[in-house]
Order: structure tokens, then C-alpha cells, then sequence
């Protein structure tokens, strides 16, 4: 049978028992650090262009707008004695039950609990490898979706600040395969802390025991909490970059941040609005062209960051708090940035460039046309 409600679906014919536990419940658990539950405000966006595509879309939208704050659960520091480690994400107690926290990003699918099952049979083969004993802490903070620089700020190097809490200073990095292009911006993160790190590298298919593993449970739940250990971390970025380090920016600066060519959601007529920003006083940038530090030391001058939806937009969480943001989005209902917004105390404008529909993966691909007058609307609403 199958423990636990993530895991739906019973074992196929000579698949081995899936068993879920709760990070705090399986074998060989010990809680190391708790930092309590927290909540934060929720204000309504200012909305620009928004019309449903039906009256379900609306009720859930409006309602989910509708919310006075965000509840955050504790967040903790556990050690788990003899564990397995997949991947670099995924945490399997000693008797093989896994970890569910460190599988909550996963979406549930024949194809995900197949995979898992065959990770169950190589284990009982004795496949895997050995993490060495004698050396720093080994330590995991990364979940699924770790390739994308949005993921990793928001979900994975807050962790970092619990690993400082106990003490871990120097540690045995795990580094899934997917997170590697993001090793500058985890080596940064580290050095501002004052941490230091050895990394694991953790290719696909990985498998590795490990005697002591330290793993931080979960600091956001992608699109609809945050956490404020998010804050503590920019504002330690912050510190570790002064805004003069960039030299092309200076505080209160207004900036429009443009999509990289090729990239996904692209916006058609991206060189008009871009004249556009640049008209109304904005610096049009491309964070992605710049490191980790230059992105700090460029949100940290910032006092408003306006464009389409993408990861770059994380990056309002490193402006000072009581900012103002603003996102042209095609009609997706993503309420990722927002709820970021949220977090900071910035204000926030959610400007739509096509009805709001249910959620669709192909919107992920999908490129926007965005009005000209309604670029001048969003952008003249930080015009002071």
C-alpha cells in the first residue's frame, strides 16, 4: 500500500511500497531549529486591462484578492540520520519513507511515482553512493524547478539563513544538475552570509546516503506564500553589494526590465514598448546580462521595476520594502509576483494583455502583444 495523501494510485505489479512521512515523523529525524509561524499583509493589486474569460475565473481571481494576509507555517532544521538523498532534492529517511516536504513541488503523475519506484528498487539492489562521514555538514536546500533563477531566490537560498542558525558555517553543498548554471549565484548568496561551501555535484538519477543529512523544510510554497525569511536574506544581499558598486544606477531609480531574446513569453512588440519606457524616464534593462551582484546592487537602487512576466521580476524582492512593481501578464492569473509584492510592501499594478483564462501550461510558452497605450497607463502610474 501507499502511506501518505501526495501518493495516489496503488503499486503496480512488482513495484515496491511508496511510503510518505512528515519531515518531523520519519525515522531517524531530529529537529534541529524552528523559527515559528509568521504571516504577512495582503493588499489588493491595481488592475489594468482585466476582463475574465468566464465567471468561474472571476469569482476564484476576485477572491483570491480578496485575502487579508498570508499564512506561513514554522520552518525547521532537521537532521536525518543514515538518509538517502535523490537528485540532490528529494529525502528519504533511513528506512526508505520519504520525506514528503522535499517531494511537494513534484507534480504527482504515473511517470513521477514509476520514477520513485525505480529509485526503491535500485536502493534494494545497493546501488548508490556513499557520502563520506569525516568532512563539514552535507546539506540540501534545493527542490524541484531549481534550474529557474526566480525558484532558487525565493525557495532555496532563504535556507541558507537556518543553516547559519545552527551553526553550519562551512557544509557539504548538495547541488542538483539542474541547479548547476546557478552556482555563481548560490557561491555569491554564501559569501554574503559568510558561509562556505564544498558542493556535491548531484546529476540526474543520483543517489546518494548520506550519515548525517541536514535539510531545511520548505520556505515558500512557489506561487501563493513567501516567507519573510526571504526578507531577511535581501536585506543581507543588500548589505553584502552597496548600490554604487553598479555605478549605473542610483537610488530611486525606475526600472523597466525587458525580456532576453529567445526566451520564453516573449513580447512581440518588445522594442516599442521599450521606446516607450525609455521615453517616460525608465532604464530599460536585461537582468539576466548582468551577475548575481550586479542584480543585487541594481534592485537595492530600484524604487520601481515594471515588465512582463518572468523570473527577472523576482528581483522586486530585492528592492528596499515600499516599493512599487508592476507586471504585464497574459491573462495566466499567476499570482507568483504579486504575492511577492505583497511580502515587501510594495504596491503593485497587474496589468492584463489578454482575458483572464484558467490555467494553462501552454501560457508558459506563449508569446504577448502588449498595447502601447496600455504600457503608457502602467508606466505613467510611477511617473512620480
Amino acid at each position: 500500500m501507499i502511506v501518505g495523501p501526495t501518493f495516489a494510485r496503488a503499486p503496480g505489479p512488482g513495484e515496491p511500497t511508496i511510503a510518505l512521512g512528515r519531515y518531523a515523523g520519519v525515522a531517524g529525524a531530529q529537529m534541529l531549529h524552528i523559527v515559528p509561524a509568521a504571516h504577512y499583509a495582503s493588499a489588493p493589486p491595481v488592475l489594468h486591462g482585466y476582463v475574465a474569460a468566464s465567471a468561474g475565473r472571476d469569482a476564484w481571481f476576485r477572491g483570491l484578492l480578496a485575502r487579508p494576509s498570508v499564512a506561513c507555517p514554522a520552518e525547521a532544521v532537521m537532521l536525518y540520520r543514515d538518509a538517502w538523498l535523490l537528485d540532490g532534492k528529494q529525502v528519504l529517511a533511513s528506512d526508505t519513507t520519504a520525506v514528503a516536504e522535499s517531494f511537494v513541488n513534484l507534480l504527482v503523475t504515473d511517470a513521477v511515482l514509476a520514477r520513485h519506484a525505480a529509485t526503491l528498487a535500485r536502493i534494494a539492489r545497493g546501488e548508490g553512493e556513499q557520502v563520506p562521514e569525516a568532512g563539514p555538514p552535507v546539506v540540501a536546500i534545493f527542490n524541484e524547478a531549481c534550474m529557474n533563477y526566480g525558484h532558487v531566490l525565493v525557495e532555496s537560498l532563504p535556507r541558507l539563513l537556518h543553516l547559519e542558525a545552527v551553526g553550519i558555517r562551512r557544509m557539504r553543498l548538495a547541488l542538483p544538475a539542474e541547479a548547476a548554471k546557478l552556482r555563481p549565484m548560490v557561491e555569491f548568496a554564501l559569501t554574503a552570509l559568510g558561509l562556505e561551501a564544498e558542493f556535491l555535484p548531484c546529476p540526474p538519477g543520483s543517489i546518494l546516503r548520506v550519515p548525517a543529512l541536514h535539510w531545511v523544510s520548505a520556505v515558500a510554497r512557489h506561487e501563493h506564500r513567501k516567507s519573510p525569511t526571504l526578507l531577511r536574506l535581501a536585506e543581507r544581499l543588500r548589505a553584502a553589494v552597496p548600490v554604487a558598486a553598479l555605478g549605473a544606477t542610483t537610488p530611486g531609480a525606475r526600472l523597466y526590465l525587458a525580456r532576453p531574446d529567445g526566451a520564453r513569453r516573449r513580447v512581440a512588440n518588445a522594442t516599442a514598448i521599450e521606446a516607450i519606457a525609455v521615453r517616460m524616464g525608465y532604464r530599460v534593462v536585461e537582468p539576466s546580462r548582468l551577475s548575481f551582484a550586479e542584480q543585487v546592487a541594481l534592485f537595492a537602487g530600484a524604487r520601481v521595476a515594471v515588465g512582463p512576466t518572468g523570473a527577472a521580476l523576482t528581483s522586486i524582492g530585492l528592492m528596499p520594502p515600499g516599493g512599487r512593481a508592476g507586471m504585464f501578464e497574459g491573462g495566466n492569473c499567476d499570482p507568483f509576483f504579486w504575492d511577492l509584492a505583497c511580502l515587501a510592501g510594495h504596491a503593485f499594478h497587474w496589468a492584463f494583455t489578454a482575458p483572464a483564462t484558467d490555467y494553462d501550461m501552454a501560457m508558459l510558452e506563449r508569446q504577448m502583444t502588449i498595447e502601447p497605450a496600455l504600457a503608457e497607463r502602467v508606466l505613467g502610474e510611477f511617473a512620480g
